[in-house]
């Protein structure tokens, strides 16, 4: 989670996606009524992706083949330890990547920049105006009320236990005229050609996560529900984007194979991560039988002929 204050008037990032130009600023913090006349919508930001024709001709992509940054005081060496179940090391909390902090830190170089994580896995070099800060953003938040322009939240889905308050916490630390972003995404594996059906091995293998998730109270649908609680939280004028990101080099556009391509190395290297916890510890299947379902499910991503894309859900506001 990205936290931003600035001393003067409030931050945008450039590029998809931007606060409306309709946000009423005065409306969106602690204390002020939300308008009678708030709106939450759906926007469909991407078309169809059309398929190249010439990624048919094999079944698999052949494009393939640490700091601990200090904290505002000092922690044990115990934290450091993280928990580690099959050679694995897990946390609670899931945060963006720390490279976004210090990106958008160079955009805004009068900003103050804090990023919050449960674990210490942050960079130690840095610009001057970030910090990292270890904390349990599902706890009361200790920032003072109003204290923040900008708030992004990205990629949490599985981490938080009560999202509504979650919100209410970031509505309360937002100054007036400041704005949030929350970015997540679907795991559910689908496609618009029907080479990735609904009883499809990849949507298959979405289904029973999304099941594991629920069964510990931590769901990865966000997206179902998150804008209402963001709409009771007292925020207004929320607009949800939705984009559609392929899986594999199979698109036809040269900007979305590219995305396309990174996105496979995004999955491939979670896989594991996304899966070993739940299916383990949760659905009590063997080691054996996880390292099966895997590789399956590796080779499904690989596989040219399966055109799958999920979709990335944004709401900024």
């Amino acid at each position: 989670m990205s936290l931003n204050t600035t001393e003067g008037p409030s931050p945008t990032v450039e590029g998809p996606p931007t606060p409306p130009a309709n946000t009423n600023p005065a409306t969106a913090v602690e204390g002020i009524p939300a308008a009678a006349d708030e709106t939450a919508e759906t926007v469909s930001v991407e078309a169809t992706i059309s398929i190249d024709p010439l990624e048919e001709d094999t079944d698999t992509d052949s494009a393939f083949g640490e700091d601990n940054a200090s904290t505002t005081s000092s922690i044990a060496s115990s934290i450091r330890r993280y928990r580690n179940l099959h050679g694995r090391t897990y946390h609670n909390f899931n945060t963006e990547s720390s490279s976004e902090y210090c990106d958008f830190a160079d955009q805004f170089p009068s900003a103050e920049v804090i990023g919050v994580d449960i674990s210490p896995t942050q960079p130690t070099f840095t610009a001057p105006n970030v910090k990292f800060e270890l904390d349990d953003v599902q706890l009361e938040w200790t920032y003072q009320p109003n204290s923040f322009d900008y708030i992004h939240v990205r990629c949490m889905l599985g981490a938080i236990q009560d999202w509504a308050h979650l919100y209410r916490e970031i509505y309360k630390c937002t100054k007036p005229g400041g704005y949030i972003e929350h970015l997540e995404i679907s795991i559910m594996f689908k496609s618009e050609d029907g080479t990735v059906t609904e009883d499809h091995f990849m949507a298959q293998w979405s289904k029973i996560l999304l099941g594991a998730a629920e069964k510990i109270g931590k769901t990865f649908a966000i997206y179902d529900f998150n804008r209402e609680m963001i709409t009771q939280a007292g925020f207004v004028d929320v607009v949800e984007k939705k984009y559609k990101v392929p899986v594999g080099t199979w698109p036809r556009d040269p900007k979305m194979k590219e995305l396309g391509q990174w996105n496979l190395l995004f999955c491939l290297e979670g896989l594991e991560s996304w899966s070993l916890y739940l299916l383990s510890m949760i659905l009590k299947w063997s080691y054996e039988e996880i390292q099966v379902h895997i590789a399956t499910m590796r080779n499904h991503l690989l596989n040219r002929r399966n055109h799958a894309y999920y979709d990335m859900y944004i709401l900024p506001l």
